[in-house]
């Protein structure tokens, strides 16, 4: 949570406490709002505090508000499983443009919704043919070009229909992605030049 957003995430923040059940109160102006439509007014919610690597503070807001069962230290776990989700979404959402269906049937829907799974399922099948995790370069860990391979995994179908065996179709997958892994970023720091902020985010290419 940013900490100008509330008052008592700023009093939070400046104290001592690392884990506080607080109350946060609508802004006057949507009282009116919430009463008309039969929305709570107030909620209560948990912040937990944490120092990152820099030494800055950082305060989380959730709705798990038993600390007996739900520990700090698992809620900041938990917190940190969420970029692969996001990159889930983003896979699915910008590279496959699951949104981007051929009509407007609901069965003309889920045809292209199942397909686009099957694709996803078919490509983390083929994924497991090659391990990337083996080959290291200057201690960098390699990972799979998730991009590269929803491509090449379409180009599969074609091979398909062209009555390629099991054993070509793996070779062509393997030979694609081999070469073309994606180093991690992991303890890599640059320096950024501050640019103006643009007004539209750079849209993510398909695969």
């Amino acid at each position: 949570m940013k900490s100008d957003w509330w008052t008592v995430v700023r009093e939070f923040t400046s104290g001592k406490s690392n884990d506080e059940i607080v109350s946060l109160k609508l802004p006057s102006k949507y009282m009116k709002w919430a009463e008309e439509n039969g929305i709570p007014q107030t909620v209560r919610v948990r912040l937990i505090r944490k120092k990152n690597k820099n030494g800055e503070v950082e305060v989380f807001c959730t709705s798990l508000l038993n600390e007996e069962k739900y520990k700090r230290t698992e809620v900041l776990k938990l917190y940190k499983e969420r970029w692969n989700i996001e990159e889930g979404y983003k896979l699915i959402k910008s590279r496959l443009e699951v949104e981007d269906f051929s009509g407007t049937r609901s069965i003309v829907v889920k045809q292209d919704f199942y397909i686009k799974t099957l694709l996803l399922t078919i490509n983390a099948i083929m994924c497991q043919k090659i391990n990337p995790s083996k080959y290291k370069s200057s201690g960098r860990v390699i990972n799979m070009n998730k991009t590269l391979g929803l491509s090449t995994t379409k180009k599969l179908f074609s091979k398909i229909a062209l009555g390629w065996n099991t054993g070509m179709i793996v070779n062509f997958y393997t030979r694609t992605m081999m070469g073309k892994f994606n180093y991690s970023r992991k303890g890599q720091k640059w320096s950024r030049n501050k640019k103006c902020h643009s007004k539209y985010n750079m849209n993510y290419k398909t695969a």
